[in-house]
């Protein structure tokens, strides 16, 4: 139900309110990232799936403790990120993830022992190594 509708055209690049909003996240992860162990994101808004998600990128450069990520209904992006040296588990639940983009998940989480992917859609390669 979150994906039944399509966004036109017209309004995929315009700045509504996302939960995975650049400045939203930028803002309270620069605040809580020096603790932050455990993080989870539902993003409910119809077709949010559509729209190019910097999350990983954001909490990547200000949450360098994070153990465990959950991700549910985005657009994956992982360009743009940093290494993410403590976490161990990754579940994408209802995602997009352009490409090769596992491919560069080694790089920049080293320690990744777990990756789920339930729904995950647009995936054409990964070599991951755990």
């Amino acid at each position: 139900m979150l994906q039944s509708k399509e966004v036109p055209d017209n309004e995929r690049s315009r700045t509504d309110f996302w939960m995975r909003d650049p400045c939203f996240v930028s803002g309270w992860s620069r605040h809580l990232g020096a603790k932050l162990q455990h993080f989870c994101m539902v993003d409910y808004g119809k077709q949010a799936v559509l729209r190019k998600s910097s999350i990983l990128q954001i909490l990547s450069q200000n949450c360098k403790l994070l153990k465990t990520v959950d991700l549910l209904n985005m657009y994956i992006d992982t360009s743009g990120c940093e290494t993410m040296s403590s976490l161990v588990s990754m579940t994408l639940h209802c995602v997009e993830v352009p490409g090769g983009a596992l491919d560069y998940m080694n790089t920049f989480m080293p320690k990744l022992q777990t990756m789920v992917l339930y729904g995950a859609v647009g995936v054409r390669r990964g070599q991951l190594t755990f």
